[in-house]
């Protein structure tokens, strides 16, 4: 029985642990397009085209193209 509960909170903490991961990477990944937005905005505002600026950021034109 006590090897049961041990596993169980094993499981229970490995569980626990992919979470925050997960919350962590989500986070990161946000934090990453704001930036790409701003970016893009400013690099819009110095007058760069939606071409150049998808090579200087190395993102889709399309990605550029979406930012309002």
């Amino acid at each position: 029985m006590l090897e049961l509960e041990k596993e169980r909170r094993a499981k229970q903490e490995e569980r626990k642990a992919k979470e925050e991961a997960l919350r962590v990477k989500d986070a990161a990944l946000k934090n990453s397009e704001e930036i790409q937005r701003v970016s893009i905005i400013y690099l819009r505002k110095a007058g760069y085209s939606n071409g150049e600026i998808s090579k200087m950021l190395n993102i889709a034109l399309t990605k550029v193209e979406s930012i309002a």
